[in-house]
């Protein structure tokens, strides 16, 4: 059948003026031809079915037209733009949506932004949340996604740190369209979105990263699980002893062996297992011809607890207590082809639910049978199954399983198992090409040293991914949020009279997310500092934001160096008992609400910070207190909150937060 990656489609936006693949699946050794805004090209698909062309750089514009030929099947499309593709992702402050009925989660005023005229050359693409937590699997495409043409109800849902941004590169870049492909998930930590040989590579054996993959289990973490193991196998003896004295008559069943128990059609599906014990499901079918002196790929879906499969009575895969996470991985078992008969071939599994609600849980249309590598051939395997239920323990069975090692925030249930998101969001994305990614992320590893060096690592591998060594990022740093409001929230107005802390954890993320302009190329940062609200960890003004998201990538992205950007800290010079404090970019430097500058500390040797009092003096800021006689060191925003930012110069763009002393950042 032919088809596409359903990153493909029509109303998408491809990049303009570059090679950009389009990658799709045929019947194997088909021809596949492919017209598109004027041109044709032409290939065979591989073994696997799979087929992919190299379209030419194309200028901006369209509409164009698209159609792909394979035998006698075709798929048309009559709406296939050329502009600027942006990724973005990250977290909530990226998947906050424009509206919404969350008053707490939507934009601010975001009645304005859908009361405006759609805009036909600017297009959406929603990955939607998927994780894919399999260590071994990632997800090869999407599913259930499709561009969209902008209008207030897809507005409305979409990211609208994305959106506004987007707008803003269709006012200033009229004739040239814009694709926005939104992949993001709240709360999410920087190590979901970076693939599993990363940790291999940086090394991060450590006790909080323990639970990353098994090979990077600790040895703390390790004598846990073999004691787990322990008393897991215990268990499991305790549970096969109860149907010890039939376990030959299970075994027979098992190979379809004569003198074996009743087997019936799965009664119901999911097929729940209430009670602790052991079924049986088995199945017998004709192995398709193409499939003989090939190694399969038997998928399963889901099951609980433990399970041992058997091909033609031989035992060929086992999920085990000792299987890494085992009560939540899609089963799937390698056939060798050694293994396989011509014609009729059979299946069947011994199942052991541990306690309370267990069983084979699917869903149907994971339940598939196909040659290895090879998703074209992939064949439906759910129906025809037989099911016997096998033994119960009985009412006086006093057995309880071990509780797993708790694997806290990496728990492969959280969407911040290692991974997960990179695998089952990110590397679909893999054929498509993109002008740049706007990153706003950070916010779950504050104050986390690692970060820096897990941020340098995803610029790498999401540059390697999408063939681009040079793909800029812009990066949003971290808003005001004071973070222990949850637990202790003090009057608004005792925000700026709080004690100054010497590494306060959304102040040294900021710090880090500064300073990865200078360990990568081409990468952008937009501050938000001054846009925080300081007990909401989701600030609404999204519309300020994507307005800079965008000044930034065209300045990044584009090469538009006249775009301006806010001041930076340079330097700070010792006059007295004041620290002179010098600005790059300082023009018509000045405060947004006419007031003094606020949210200054300074120190001396003693290690002590005091808050200071600040003037201005044309294009520096002198600051002092008069309890440091000698000051060394100077800071402005290196707090969780402050209400009093507002440095900014000319074009209202904010001082960034800075501390004089600043440590040397490594990888």
């Amino acid at each position: 059948m032919l088809k596409t990656d359903h990153v493909f489609g029509e109303h998408m936006v491809l990049q303009h003026s570059r090679s950009v693949p389009l990658c799709g699946s045929a019947t194997p050794g088909a021809v596949v031809h492919v017209t598109l805004a004027g041109k044709e090209y032409q290939t065979q698909t591989a073994a696997d079915g799979t087929w992919r062309v190299e379209l030419e750089p194309q200028a901006p514009g369209g509409p164009f037209a698209c159609r792909i030929v394979s035998g006698q099947e075709s798929i048309q499309w009559n709406d296939i733009l050329f502009g600027e593709v942006l990724l973005c992702s990250g977290q909530s402050n990226m998947e906050m949506p424009v509206g919404g009925k969350d008053p707490y989660f939507r934009c601010k005023d975001f009645e304005k932004l859908l009361a405006h005229e759609s805009d036909p050359w600017l297009r959406l693409f929603d990955t939607n949340a998927i994780r894919c937590v399999s260590p071994d699997c990632c997800r090869k495409e999407l599913e259930k996604t499709l561009w969209t043409p902008d209008s207030p109800s897809e507005a409305e849902r979409f990211s609208a740190a994305a959106y506004c941004c987007g707008r803003n590169l269709r006012k200033d870049h009229p004739n040239v369209p814009v694709g926005l492909v939104h992949a993001s998930w709240g709360g999410s930590r920087i190590e979901t979105w970076l693939p599993q040989e990363s940790f291999f590579r940086l090394g991060l054996l450590d006790e909080r990263h323990e639970n990353i993959v098994p090979p990077l289990l600790n040895f703390r973490h390790q004598k846990r699980l073999e004691s787990f193991s322990r008393k897991m196998r215990a268990f499991l003896q305790k549970v096969e002893a109860c149907g010890e004295s039939d376990s030959g008559v299970w075994q027979k069943g098992l190979t379809f062996a004569p003198g074996g128990p009743q087997y019936t059609a799965v009664p119901r599906w999911p097929c729940r297992i209430i009670r602790t014990g052991k079924s049986f499901f088995r199945k017998k079918f004709m192995l398709p011809e193409s499939f003989l002196n090939r190694d399969l790929i038997l998928s399963l879906g889901g099951m609980g607890d433990s399970e041992v499969v058997y091909w033609n009575g031989e035992k060929i895969s086992e999920t085990a207590p000792e299987t890494f996470c085992y009560w939540c991985l899609e089963r799937r078992c390698r056939i060798p082809k050694e293994k396989l008969r011509p014609g009729e071939n059979w299946v069947a599994f011994s199942l052991i639910n541990h306690i309370g609600l267990g069983g084979w849980n699917g869903p149907a249309e994971r339940i598939t049978l196909m040659p290895e590598g090879s998703g074209e051939e992939e064949v439906a395997f759910f129906d025809g199954w037989e099911f016997c239920p096998g033994f119960e323990a009985p009412p006086s069975f006093t057995g309880i399983p071990p509780t797993p090692p708790d694997q806290g925030i990496f728990a492969p249930a959280s969407p911040n198992y290692p991974s997960s998101l990179y695998q089952g969001m990110i590397y679909p994305l893999r054929n498509m090409r993109f002008r740049g990614v706007l990153w706003y992320q950070g916010c779950s590893n504050a104050g986390e040293k690692e970060y820096f060096r897990l941020h340098t690592e995803l610029f790498d591998v999401w540059r390697n991914l999408f063939d681009d060594p040079d793909l800029p990022f812009i990066v949003v740093q971290l808003a005001s949020f004071y973070t222990y409001a949850a637990n202790f929230p003090p009057p608004l107005a005792w925000i700026n009279e709080l004690p100054t802390e010497e590494e306060p954890t959304y102040a040294v993320t900021r710090e880090m997310q500064d300073q990865l302009r200078f360990a990568r190329s081409r990468i952008g940062l937009v501050s938000a500092i001054d846009l925080g609200e300081p007990y909401d960890i989701h600030p609404r003004d999204k519309i300020t934001l994507g307005y800079r998201l965008a000044k930034e990538f065209e300045r990044v992205a584009l090469g538009q160096n006249e775009i301006p950007q806010g001041p930076e800290f340079r330097l700070a010079l010792r006059e007295g008992n004041a620290l002179r404090v010098f600005f790059d970019r300082a023009e018509g430097l000045r405060t947004s609400d006419g007031k003094m500058p606020g949210a200054f500390a300074i120190g001396d040797e003693t290690r002590l910070l005091w808050a200071a009092s600040a003037r201005m003096e044309g294009g520096t800021i002198v600051v002092s207190h008069p309890e440091i006689a000698h000051p060394t060191r100077v800071r402005y925003a290196f707090a969780l909150a402050r209400t009093d930012i507002n440095v900014c110069n000319q074009w209202d763009l904010p001082l960034l937060p800075f501390r004089s002393d600043i440590p040397v950042m490594g990888e």
